[in-house]
């Protein structure tokens, strides 16, 4: 029978194959907090989307595995990635904005499975997840969740932020998921960079978004010294 050592700190390693060849450029590693097991032969292994993810033990106490992803080329030369990004940012452009910036930035509501895949595509973290993990483990989906959108130095559109907030008429069930969770791209720290789009939401919204990375409170967030436009 496997053991459930609870929360986790798991870190994985992505690593970026482009038409044969190791891209270094494209590496990342995301990290989150996640419910690690222990099995009777004493591996490790995550849920992981409908599967099992295997993942190792680290000297400082955390979990870690490497995931390959492949991309291929085209007849035109354009990559994979690169399509997808464009049909990114058309999904994007279809669904409706619950703030607006001068930026170019804007805020969306992730309502349906649809849309929280095209958040964690963006955000390059693991929203997509645990807004499945939501219904199965609630029976419906009692938070709100939203995702920054905009456009960046790289890419035609990237999520900038995602988070979920649980409205106070709300109780969850599992006493483990914190009320508030903020993170950015990534998984890096939203703040002082976009902490005052994170207050717009929650003024538009009433919601009691309170500063945080992660769950971890931010008590006083840097001052950004701007007003995002609308």
């Amino acid at each position: 029978m496997m053991r459930s050592l609870g929360k986790q700190t798991v870190r994985t390693h992505y690593q970026h194959i482009v038409a044969g060849v190791h891209d270094p450029e494209h590496d990342h590693t995301h990290e989150t907090r996640q419910t690690v097991y222990e099995r009777p032969d004493g591996t490790f292994q995550i849920n992981y989307m409908s599967g099992k993810r295997f993942v190792m033990a680290t000297n400082d106490g955390s979990f870690e595995c490497v995931h390959v992803v492949q991309t291929v080329r085209s007849a035109s030369g354009s990559t994979i990635m690169s399509v997808i990004a464009g049909a990114q940012s058309l999904a994007v452009n279809r669904l409706n904005a619950v703030i607006e910036f001068e930026s170019g930035d804007r805020w969306i509501e992730i309502e349906d499975d649809e849309t929280a895949r095209l958040a964690a595509g963006l955000t390059q973290t693991a929203v997509g997840h645990f807004y499945h993990e939501e219904e199965r483990l609630e029976g419906r989906h009692l938070r709100r969740w939203f995702v920054l959108v905009g456009p960046s130095e790289d890419l035609a559109v990237v999520g900038k932020v995602a988070l979920f907030v649980l409205p106070p008429h709300e109780t969850s069930v599992d006493p483990e998921v914190v009320d508030c969770h903020i993170a950015g791209y990534r998984n890096g720290n939203p703040y002082p960079e976009f902490a005052a789009e994170i207050e717009a939401l929650a003024a538009a919204t009433d919601l009691p978004i309170t500063p945080n990375y992660m769950g971890d409170p931010v008590v006083t967030p840097p001052a950004t010294g701007r007003t995002p436009g609308l």
